[in-house]
């Protein structure tokens, strides 16, 4: 799956992952559910920062 220029995350099986540790997820998380990109704009909307699940890196846009 191709990401676009807009994606800044994904979202995956209850989480948030950054772009590297997000793209390395399968595409199918274990309750069926698709990964879902998240985009630059999207991200503003969380109230909250946001850390990767991941690496546990703050992601860029979440809490602005």
């Amino acid at each position: 799956m191709m990401r676009d220029k807009f994606t800044k995350a994904y979202i995956y099986h209850a989480d948030i992952y950054c772009v590297e540790c997000g793209e390395a997820l399968p595409l199918v998380d274990p309750e069926n559910n698709d990964r879902h990109p998240v985009a630059s704009w999207e991200l503003s909307e969380f109230e909250t920062e946001t850390t990767c699940g991941g690496c546990h890196k703050t992601i860029n846009g979440a809490g602005n």
